[in-house]
């Protein structure tokens, strides 16, 4: 979802650049590199084993949760993304979200983009206690809702934990 169907990245970089340091955790290079693609329950082991060992799960989430609705706010769609759901939809092809984002972050999106309607199935590796990619278990969680064999399946990824992910589905 962030940066394949929207253009999040930046906003969430913009964002956790003020809400780092508001904890108390210098927002380095190798920080925003080792969260890239992790969900929440991942960042929050990696802030712990490596930056903040005092830092809680619940300050994490909080912190976030603070900056999503400004971050899907400030969102527009990747070139192409709006014109492939389109003719996607149109065709009949079944479609899921498999994120690393919190569920409630998922609708935020869905919603200021106006693309409720698109997915038959939404899954969060955060929100449902799922482990986080690399982990293929997002991705064989929505060919288990949508009922399909990964054979017939194409899985669209921007990060290399989501491709690993993928690609061991």
């Amino acid at each position: 979802m962030d940066g394949l169907l929207i253009n999040s990245e930046i906003y969430w970089k913009q964002f956790e650049a003020e809400m780092f340091p508001a904890l108390g955790i210098a927002y380095t290079d190798q920080l925003k590199q080792d969260i890239l693609g992790s969900n929440i329950i991942d960042i929050t082991k990696i802030i712990q084993e490596k930056y903040d060992s005092n830092i809680t799960y619940e300050t994490i989430q909080s912190a976030f949760d603070g900056i999503a609705s400004k971050v899907y706010a400030s969102s527009e769609f990747m070139p192409g993304a709006k014109k492939l759901l389109d003719e996607l939809k149109a065709a009949g092809v079944p479609m899921a979200i498999g994120s690393s984002a919190c569920l409630p972050w998922i609708e935020l999106c869905l919603d200021a983009m106006n693309i409720q309607d698109y997915f038959e199935v939404v899954c969060s590796t955060a929100t449902m206690q799922l482990p986080g990619k690399p982990d293929p278990a997002v991705y064989n969680l929505c060919m288990e809702k949508l009922a399909v064999t990964p054979q017939e399946v194409v899985i669209f990824e921007d990060s290399h934990t989501g491709y690993m992910a993928a690609l061991n589905s």
